[in-house]
């Protein structure tokens, strides 16, 4: 989605009207990177393991020690294709017993492997959309008298 938008545009945070929350489009990626690294290491330790605790994490602070705050939006991308390259063949090869393996979330409770697959893919989406309303705010301020045309 964000390829051919320029790297100025990626990195700056939003206009506080923008309804978007107040991330660029890099950090969006860099909590997509480390949301998906915590989310295999969740299922990981439920296939292992039964009924492991998965620990709640403030976000914020996750991205802020994982160093991918401030990174270029170019690696921040290739990091997020490889990880999904090298992972997503392992999710699709989960037989149902290990989707229905449980874990217990320290604020969600009880949870199985497929519900954090389920979640993962709802999280993707909210946060496409977040930077699709990036996008837009970007767009539109280049439009010019074409701001004026219904199409």
């Amino acid at each position: 989605m964000i390829e051919a938008v320029p790297e100025e545009v990626r990195q700056a945070a939003p206009a506080p009207e923008v309804n978007a929350g107040d991330w660029s489009m890099a950090t969006v990626v860099a909590h997509l990177i480390d949301g998906h690294r915590r989310q295999v290491g969740r299922i990981r330790l439920m296939v292992e393991q039964d009924n492991p605790v998965l620990q709640n994490v403030d976000e914020w602070a996750a991205m802020e020690a994982s160093g991918l705050l401030g990174a270029a939006t170019e690696g921040l991308l290739a990091t997020l294709a490889e990880l999904r390259v090298a992972d997503v063949p392992w999710y699709e090869g989960l037989t149902d017993e290990q989707l229905g393996r449980t874990g217990v979330h320290s604020v969600g409770g009880e949870v199985t492997v497929a519900n954090i697959l389920n979640h993962a893919a709802y999280h993707d989406a909210q946060h496409l959309g977040q930077i699709a309303r990036l996008i837009e705010v970007a767009a539109h301020a280049g439009r010019g008298n074409m701001r004026l045309v219904d199409l």
